[in-house]
């Protein structure tokens, strides 16, 4: 592959930028800040869509910019290819000769298959970063195998391993064999207990008995327990008939003497009704004239109550009163109030001037003596009028109150004098009242009174008789329902049964129901023991099926133990570090002899690098800055063949980064010979760099 062209716009400090490149080792160049490495992370942003750079993919957008892409031209195998994508959404677009794509997805797909690599081999060894050109050969021991695992890609080996792991505690191998041994005891357990519930149940079954022979036995027990029901009724209704009889004789007992007395009542009071009657007429006549008694008393009383009345002293008459005080003040209080009416608007208008004024009414001169003078004398005025106005309100009061007590008094002597002549008119047209003697009124009181009180016990006992009468009706008709009832028991209690059938009756059902009894409980166990039975045989052929599977998970253990032993580091990903690490040797051994660089070097087993100076090994950490560089650009170069080597591309950042100007000098020279082999090569190397030194060693130079 071959970039051909980068044109970015608004990416990082790249606003406007359109570089053709051609083959070559092209040199990026410009100071510290300018952009270099954003240069380079832009055609990775640009071929895998991902930035690089800390943030989000919108964050490479220039600051204070709303928008932004990257687009590369690039040759691969002879033919043409263009990507372009936008740094702030997920818009893109793809043309590799006649195919066109559009979509990220499918993009993100067809890059690699075009380029034939994985996106980590991209980043890790076609772009070099700063720093990574010679840090893995100069790292930790344990840090350099990581980093090495992942160049050969056995970095998930232990992660396999574990998922291994989990499947092997996952399925644990357990035997079975005695637990369905003891399943197939207690199916046999269950058997013995069906068998000897099914014997019970035969032993008892000729104690049954059929349900026309059961109803037959129960009848005869139902008739024997109702005739003694009847035994009992019969007696309580011998009892009863014999209660309701002497109920009976008392209440026509008490009928007959309730009705002498009325008897006797009746014929006392036909002989006294004549005498009654005189004497009724005479109270009534006593009563009328003592009611006109009464009522001339009353008339005479409430005369004697008006005629104190009218002889009262009359109050004192507010016409005959000299008032002329209270008009006087009222007179004198208008012109006070006019004044303060006159003052109120003046000092209203005028109250706050200092000097003299001229009146806006009548145009005359208002000194300031004269305003003075008016707003002392303003309180005074109207204090005396305050004064002056509650001695009118008070004597108003007064004058009132007498006048109000005058006309009350005159009109109750008026209504009075009214009312006694009334009266005195009707005294002296009632009849004059002669009463008769109290003694002789009161005997004959005394007389009706008894008489009243006989009368009214003659229609009590009338009612009683008549209640008692239907009483005894009643008593009758439960006498003869009683002596009916004894009659048909009688007639029952003549069909008892005998004692022998009841007796076997009772028998023949005690046995059939124990029989059921025993039955019921047999069939009960029978159903528990089944439904164990049906549950034993499940658990047991489950046990049986478990148990032929564990071939199965026997073998399938065996494999993941397998797996596990073979990759365990030891054994698999150390075949494969030692398989790269003599092919990285054998590279690395051409490229120092092809950039003549004056020592070889050599991974060992144990991943530390070893260089040989004509006979003498020296680690790799030892070495000086530029030797570093030297043994790192050419490890880099390896690595590339190894991977990569059909890609026919390789970025570096910053090779000579922390070295000085002697050291620079040799970093030159070997990048004269990476020039030459790139040349041969058909390579294209893209170096970033800020020491203007190096442009002279560069096919190509591209200022930032």
């Amino acid at each position: 592959m071959r970039i051909n062209r980068v044109v970015y716009n608004n990416y990082c400090q790249l606003t406007a930028r359109d570089d053709q490149l051609g083959t070559g080792v092209i040199g990026v160049m410009a100071p510290n800040g300018a952009g270099k490495s954003n240069w380079v992370k832009g055609i990775l942003r640009g071929l895998t869509g991902r930035t690089f750079n800390a943030g989000k993919n919108e964050d490479d957008v220039t600051w204070g910019e709303s928008s932004g892409s990257i687009e590369i031209f690039f040759e691969v195998r002879g033919t043409s290819g263009r990507i372009k994508r936008d740094l702030k959404t997920s818009r893109c677009s793809m043309e590799f000769g006649d195919e066109k794509y559009k979509s990220a997805t499918q993009i993100d797909e067809a890059i690699f298959n075009v380029l034939g690599i994985t996106p980590k081999l991209l980043q890790e060894v076609v772009f070099v970063q700063q720093g990574a050109i010679e840090q893995i050969l100069f790292q930790r021991p344990a840090d350099r195998a990581r980093s090495l695992q992942s160049l050969f890609g056995t970095e998930h080996v232990e992660k396999i391993r574990s998922l291994l792991q989990d499947e092997l505690t996952k399925y644990v191998v357990n035997s079975r064999v005695d637990v369905i041994n003891q399943l197939k005891s207690e199916v046999k357990e269950i058997d013995v207990g069906i068998d000897a519930r099914e014997k019970e149940k035969g032993a008892v079954s000729g104690d049954l008995l059929t349900p026309a022979q059961e109803s037959k036995h129960q009848s005869v027990l139902q008739s024997s327990s109702s005739f003694s029901a009847d035994k009992e009724q019969l007696f309580n209704a011998e009892q009863e008939l014999a209660n309701y009889r002497g109920q009976r004789a008392d209440a026509r007992r008490i009928l007959n003497e309730k009705t002498q007395t009325h008897i006797n009542l009746t014929t006392t009071l036909s002989e006294l009704r004549g005498q009654y009657e005189c004497s009724r007429q005479a109270l009534s006549g006593y009563k009328e004239m003592k009611v006109a008694a009464d009522r001339q008393t009353v008339v005479k009383s409430r005369m004697a109550v008006l005629e104190a009345e009218v002889v009262k002293p009359m109050p004192g008459d507010p016409d005959a009163m000299d008032w002329g005080d209270l008009e006087f003040k009222k007179a004198s209080s208008i012109p006070l109030k006019e004044q303060l009416s006159t003052w109120k608007f003046f000092l209203d208008s005028f109250g706050q001037q200092a000097e003299s004024i001229r009146c806006p009414t009548c145009f005359q001169e208002v000194g300031s003596d004269y305003i003075k003078e008016v707003s002392n004398q303003y309180p005074v005025v109207k204090d005396r009028f305050e004064t002056l106005d509650l001695d009118i309100q008070f004597q108003e009061g007064e004058r009132r109150r007498i006048t109000g007590e005058f006309m009350l008094w005159k009109q109750k002597m008026v209504a009075a004098q009214t009312e006694l002549q009334t009266l005195g008119v009707q005294l002296s047209t009632a009849p004059i009242v002669d009463l008769p003697d109290e003694a002789n009124l009161n005997g004959m009181d005394q007389f009706c009174k008894s008489f009243e009180s006989t009368e009214k016990l003659r229609l009590e006992l009338e009612q009683q008789i008549a209640v008692n009468t239907e009483r005894e009706k009643n008593m009758f008709n439960a006498e003869t329902n009683a002596a009916m009832n004894v009659d048909k028991l009688r007639q029952r209690l003549a069909k008892e049964p005998k004692v022998e059938e009841v007796s076997k009756a009772q028998q023949v059902l005690a046995a059939h129901a124990s029989a059921r009894t025993v039955i019921a409980r047999a069939d009960g166990s029978l159903e528990q023991l089944r439904m164990r039975r049906t549950q034993v045989t499940l658990m047991l052929t489950q046990r049986e099926v478990e148990e032929a599977k564990l071939d199965g998970i026997k073998t399938y253990r065996n494999l993941c133990e397998r797996a596990r032993t073979v990759l365990h580091r030891d054994n698999l990903p150390n075949m494969v570090a030692q398989a790269y690490m003599q092919a990285i040797n054998a590279h690395l051994y051409q490229y120092l002899e092809t950039f003549e660089v004056p020592y070889q070097a050599r991974m060992m087993e144990d991943t530390s690098i070893l260089c040989n100076f004509g006979g003498t090994e020296v680690p790799a950490e030892r070495l000086s800055g530029g030797q570093k560089v030297a043994l790192g650009l050419t490890w880099r170069f390896a690595v590339h063949n190894m991977f990569v080597n059909n890609l026919g591309m390789m970025f570096l950042d910053e090779p000579t980064v922390y070295l000085d100007k002697d050291r620079i000098d040799s970093v030159y020279r070997l990048l004269e010979r990476v020039k030459s082999y790139s040349k041969a090569a058909g390579l294209q190397v893209i170096v970033v760099t800020h020491e203007e030194r190096l442009a002279g060693v560069f096919d190509q130079v591209i200022n930032l």
